[in-house]
């Protein structure tokens, strides 16, 4: 079976911020944090609370993109299949 999938836009692009936004959290926790001489500058738990809640929210946005796409799949079988349109 082969339908049209759409995507909405603004979630797509939601996600990509977000990917690119938890790849500069990852710099930061990487090299901000510890000065030339090794010492600890930052507070390297917020950043990764950030990296966290980050992540979060992706999985958030991928759930709702998932979501969207099982409706579309499943408005297809339910034109596919007439005799369980009552489902």
């Amino acid at each position: 079976m082969y339908f049209p999938l759409e995507i909405n836009e603004q979630l797509v692009n939601a996600m990509r911020a977000a990917a690119e936004f938890k790849v500069e959290v990852e710099k930061i926790i990487e090299c901000v944090c510890i000065d030339e001489d090794g010492v600890t500058v930052d507070d390297k738990n917020d950043y990764e609370n950030m990296s966290d809640t980050i992540c979060e929210m992706m999985l958030r946005i991928g759930r709702t993109m998932g979501n969207m796409i099982t409706e579309i799949a499943l408005d297809e079988v339910k034109k596919l299949t007439p005799n369980n349109n009552q489902n």
